[in-house]
């Protein structure tokens, strides 16, 4: 009973504390199975590996001279009006551990600490009921609480008992004073590495404590680094020792807390009062832990056995052997192990079950067992390696029971198997039958196959569970393994039946001599792959050799040259049966995937909107529901075109393929795309046309190259009246403009009349031609006996210079006029000197002029003299 009670303790004390722990196998590394089996006198080396290491526990470490600059981002705080608040939440940009929990963001209160826990809690902290409530006894207001200590989780004013689930860093945690909401601007953060790790500093600097005896006086700053390892710097700079501070970690529920100097409870650190300047605190996490060791034998401690191993431990049948560990630093840690050792017995064998042609054998089944049946007098074991075997045969037959991986064993002693009945084996015959001239079944006797005795027992053939009816006419179907099953069924025993399994199968080969086609390939496929023939013979274990050189040798070939070879000798055999024959393989192509004609296409203008239509491609491409046309950027055919309104230049390669057969056509097209760029104009516009001389008809043709030169591409010219009407020739030669408004040309340099971006729109500027008329038909002559001929033309038409004046002979004027005689007819032509338009005969006729009487000729003015020198002027 006490024995049962200290065993059931054990168990509750592993169930609540304990971690499971492997026992191994000191010699080979190997975990102990459990339950374990052992022979007589063996003995056992067992070990444990007892590591662990403790993620709520920081190793300090005092960094003599630590200097890592601050950061400019101010930590976002709601409200900035007095004192003891909590700042917004601030994402850490890794996942920060601490004390075993990991932590996305973090939240600084005014007074010098960091807040860690779930962001949905964090994000209250910023509302005016939380606080950042010191406990430092030094306005004499509260207790002073050292950590770890729960108090630090009460931040709600409203509700004073609340406690949230939040871990702290304190540094320099102490009565801050901010007299205006600039200070808060000095508690600030950001990125930064730590010995090449990525970290996050937080930072005040310069904000006065307050002192004891009141005021505050006395800068603080810190300096907090977190690094993405867990590791933690706390470096403060206080130089008052006037008031109590907390310099330290504590966890979320106040379990744990860690702070300098040896970490006992009265350290000046932990809400004392102390100073510091150069020197920080390296608090580095994940600290390994002391194992102490305790082995059991059912449940009893074993004396002196405090080790990692135990060694020599010689068990009884069914003992127990436990480990516990636990941890000097950690004691909520238990790791405990156990195995349970069984002594291998000699095993017993029991009949389980009997027919009339057979007898199942069972000893218990152990776990961890090895198992072996043998038949006395045959040093070969039978097939079994469980804890049963059926036998059917007569004999004596026993067990050795053994250990996986062991080096002993037990043996059973021997059971008697007599059969009710005892059937014979199947006749010698053989089970392969060989056709040589290509047979694909034959009939067969299966009563060839069992030798008959119907005085004794009855012999039945079955397919599966199906009956044979006339077994002896059995149609074997050629290169179709059948699978019988020949029952045998005692005359004299009742309910005595045995079953024996019968494998038949027809080998049949191609006649000698014969041509067999290949399976179909592509042309221009390079190799014939001989295992895609020998498939059609898979599970028949036919041996293939083959000859390219006409049957003068045969060798074991894996592929053959297309291009080199129509068709190769095979040679057939079988190893269990003489069954061969000699034909030729003969390769069988599909039909060849034809090119059909395409349209090359023209040259392109570059355009915003010009493609090649490769749809036309297709269709020309395409003869068939089978045929697949598809087109690619690569010669290796990777890169496909899916867009066939194909914006682009170059080679495109086209795939045309039978979906059926999946043969491609050996000689696909390969397009070659051209996109050129439209023509600059050399020519100053508009185009100037000049009318026939006196039409109002213009002929607008235009020769293109005189605006753009010599260009290699197609180009055409298009005219449109005012409204954008095309013309035709006979419009565009005769031009009104009176009738039809300004017209205008259009380049056109695409072939394909895409317009858009690829041409140029030209006007018009339309001179009319009008034929030279004299202004006058007269000139008046007083008294001069000759006329200037420059006067006279500046007289019959304005501009003069542009004209050629010439009589009536077409011969030019060049002397000027005599006048002896008037009047005086003169006729001339006049001819415009840019548009060649001529006058008709023109005449001006030179008169003699009336002479002007003087109507007063007794005139008198008033002279004035005004240097009365006698003279003046006038």
């Amino acid at each position: 009973m006490y024995r049962f009670l200290q065993l059931y303790l054990f168990l509750i004390i592993s169930t609540v504390y304990g971690q499971n722990i492997s026992i191994l196998n000191a010699d080979e590394g190997s975990v102990l199975s459990s339950p374990q089996l052992f022979c007589d006198g063996e003995s056992f080396n067992v070990k444990i590996n007892a590591t662990a290491t403790s993620t709520g526990d920081y190793a300090i470490t005092r960094l003599s001279s630590f200097t890592i600059t601050n950061r400019s981002d101010t930590i976002p705080y709601k409200n900035k009006v007095g004192e003891n608040h909590f700042s917004k939440p601030v994402q850490i940009p890794f996942t920060f551990s601490y004390f075993g929990k990991n932590y996305s963001h973090l939240v600084a209160g005014s007074n010098g600490r960091l807040v860690f826990g779930e962001e949905s809690e964090l994000s209250l902290l910023q509302n005016d009921i939380y606080a950042d409530q010191v406990h430092s006894g030094n306005l004499g207001l509260s207790s002073r609480y050292i950590i770890p200590s729960i108090e630090y989780n009460k931040v709600n004013t409203s509700n004073p008992a609340q406690i949230l689930n939040l871990a702290h860093i304190f540094a320099g945690f102490t009565e801050l004073k901010y007299n205006s909401d600039s200070i808060y601007d000095k508690i600030t953060y950001g990125d930064t590495n730590y010995q090449g790790k990525h970290a996050l500093i937080v930072s005040f600097t310069n904000i006065n404590e307050r002192l004891v005896g009141g005021g505050y006086t006395s800068p603080l700053s810190n300096q907090i680094v977190l690094v993405e390892d867990g590791r933690i710097i706390i470096k403060v700079i206080k130089s008052s020792s006037n008031s109590n501070a907390i310099l330290g970690l504590q966890n979320s529920d106040a379990t744990k807390g860690r702070w300098p100097e040896n970490n006992e409870l009265n350290s000046p650190y932990n809400n004392g009062t102390f100073t510091s300047g150069s020197e920080a605190w390296l608090f580095t996490p994940n600290q390994p832990l002391t194992p102490q060791v305790k082995w059991f034998r059912n449940n009893v401690e074993i004396p002196g056995a405090t080790s990692t191993t135990l060694s020599n431990f010689q068990p009884l049948d069914g003992d127990q052997l436990k480990v516990q560990v636990t941890y000097a630093e950690d004691p909520n840690l238990i790791q405990t192990g156990e195995v349970v050792f069984h002594k291998l017995q000699n095993p017993a064998i029991q009949i389980q079950g009997q027919t009339c042609g057979s007898v199942t054998l069972e000893t218990p089944a152990i776990t961890g067992a090895t198992y072996a049946w043998y038949k006395a007098g045959d040093p070969n074991p039978l097939l079994s390696t469980s804890n049963t075997v059926t036998v059917t045969a007569n004999g004596n037959y026993f067990v050795r029971v053994g250990k996986i991986n062991g080096n002993c064993d037990v043996e059973s002693d021997a059971e008697t198997v007599t059969l009710a009945s005892n059937f014979p084996p199947l006749n010698p015959s053989s089970y392969h039958l060989c056709a040589t001239s290509g047979e694909s079944q034959r009939l067969i006797n299966l009563i060839d196959y069992y030798p008959t005795n119907p005085a004794q027992y009855k012999v039945e053939f079955f397919t599966g569970n199906t009956l044979i009816q006339t077994p002896a006419e059995f149609l074997l179907v050629a290169n179709q393994p059948a699978q019988l099953t020949v029952s045998v069924t005692s005359q004299n025993v009742a309910n005595c039946t045995q079953d024996f399994s019968l494998k038949l199968v027809l080998l049949s080969t191609p006649a000698d001599g014969e041509v067999v086609l290949s399976d179909k390939v592509c042309i221009g496929t390079p190799t014939y792959n001989l295992s895609d023939f020998e498939s059609r013979y898979n599970g028949l274990n036919f041996s293939f050799l083959y000859s390219t050189d006409h049957g003068n040798t045969f060798s074991a070939l894996q592929q053959i040259d297309l291009a080199a070879y129509d068709q190769v000798l095979v040679k057939m055999q079988h190893p269990d049966v003489t069954c061969e024959s000699v034909f030729a393989l003969k390769f069988n192509y599909h039909p060849e995937v034809e090119v059909r004609p395409h349209t090359e296409f023209p040259p392109h203008c570059q355009s915003y909107t010009e493609y090649f239509d490769l749809e036309i491609t297709e269709r020309e491409l395409t003869y068939a529901p089978n045929i697949l046309v598809t087109f690619y950027k690569d010669a290796a055919m990777t890169n496909q075109i899916f867009d066939l309104q194909y914006r682009g230049s170059g080679k495109v390669f086209v795939k045309i393929e039978n979906t059926v057969t999946g043969c491609l056509a050996q000689n696909p097209p390969i397009l070659n795309l051209v996109v050129y760029n439209p023509p600059n104009l050399i020519k100053q516009t508009p185009e100037q046309k000049f009318s026939d001389c006196g039409q109002r008809t213009f002929d607008l043709t235009t020769d293109i190259h005189d605006y753009i030169g010599s260009f290699p591409y197609e180009t055409d010219i298009k005219y449109f009246d005012i409204n954008g009407v095309e013309l035709i020739e006979a419009e565009w030669k005769s031009y009104n403009p009176d009738l039809c408004g300004q017209p205008y040309m259009q380049f056109i340099y695409n072939t394909t009349n895409n317009l858009t971006g690829c041409s140029n729109i030209i006007q018009f500027d339309l001179k009319y031609q009008e034929i030279p008329v004299a202004q006058i038909s007269s000139i008046i002559i007083c008294g001069q006996t000759s006329y200037a001929l420059s006067d006279f033309k500046s007289k019959v038409i304005t501009s003069p210079e542009d004209f050629i004046f010439t009589d009536e002979d077409d011969n030019v004027l060049t002397n000027d006029f005599s006048l002896l005689e008037l009047p005086f007819h003169f006729t001339f032509y006049m001819e415009n000197r840019a548009t060649g338009c001529k006058s008709t005969l023109q005449t001006v006729t030179f008169k003699n002029g009336n002479p002007t009487p003087v109507l007063n000729p007794d005139l008198e003015y008033a002279l004035c003299d005004p240097d009365s020198d006698g003279f003046t002027e006038f």
